[in-house]
């Protein structure tokens, strides 16, 4: 069976492992294979399209000004470690940007007794009154409900543009934000190392790596990995059309993430203002 043949890794506490199928190498690009990444999920900044002719906001610093004081919603970066993982990787792969949205902005260079431009932008943030919330549907709703004279501004999961359909929102990705208009974090496809299915568990991740598997999440706006897919012309948020705008995850600095999460905890907490 030529889809049980392939590489596979396991970790080194040894409780899972991270099959690659053979007839799958040349499609996973090599950043996704190790471990195996079936998809990169999207959060983006998204606004009331009813309320709004175009993206109210131009530049992430904006945020962290007082005429978006308490109106901002996403998800609880206290409840949420995919958002402490964002912070973390924009400080290592995209500050750079973080640093030159705010002199674009602001026509200065960016002084701060941060660290960096991206925990500057962090705390500036928690400062500035967002609403801070426990999933992705209410923050959906607080930005795209229809009827608003004065909607949220926000950050959300791509999969949420589907309840512009089911709910009648009118959920609008901010397309020329700078310096990124969302960033993205992989969901991985693991096997336990001692299941007692190993080959149905591998046929399982070949299956999810096709078209055919990974259909369904397509249509919630998840990215494959697997470079021969395209996107169907109906994702409701329309995300591929800046999805080379989006701020990609590295794993590179994935260990780093996990072990700075309290850190980044810490600096939202102690600046958080309601």
């Amino acid at each position: 069976m030529a889809g049980l043949i392939g590489a596979k890794a396991v970790a080194a506490d040894e409780f899972v492992e991270s099959y690659l199928p053979e007839d799958m190498a040349a499609k996973i690009p090599p950043e996704f294979q190790k471990p195996l990444a079936i998809s990169t999920n999207a959060n983006v900044w998204a606004y009331n399209t009813e309320a709004y002719d175009k993206c109210p906001v131009s530049n992430i610093w904006e945020l962290t000004e007082p005429q978006w004081r308490g109106k901002v919603a996403l998800v609880d970066p206290l409840t949420k470690s995919t958002y402490t993982d964002w912070f973390n990787q924009m400080e290592a792969h995209g500050d750079d940007k973080v640093a030159a949205a705010y002199k674009a902005h602001f026509g200065q260079e960016l002084r701060s007794e941060e660290k960096s431009a991206s925990a500057a932008w962090v705390k500036a943030m928690a400062q500035n009154a967002p609403l801070a919330m426990d999933g992705d549907d209410p923050v959906a709703e607080a930005v795209g409900a229809p009827g608003q004279k004065e909607p949220f501004f926000g950050l959300l999961s791509s999969a949420k543009f589907r309840d512009n359909e089911a709910k009648g929102y009118k959920l609008g990705i901010c397309k020329e934000l700078e310096p990124w208009v969302g960033w993205t974090y992989v969901k991985l496809g693991l096997i336990a190392s001692k299941t007692s299915s190993p080959n149905a568990a591998r046929l399982f991740i070949h299956y999810i790596l096709t078209e055919e598997g990974i259909a369904p999440q397509m249509k919630d706006g998840k990215l494959p990995t697997n470079t021969d897919i395209r996107m169907p012309a109906d994702e409701p948020s329309g995300l591929m059309a800046v999805s080379d705008r989006l701020f990609g995850y590295d794993a590179a600095t994935g260990l780093s993430d996990f072990d700075r999460r309290e850190e980044w905890q810490d600096l939202w907490r102690t600046n958080y203002s309601k």
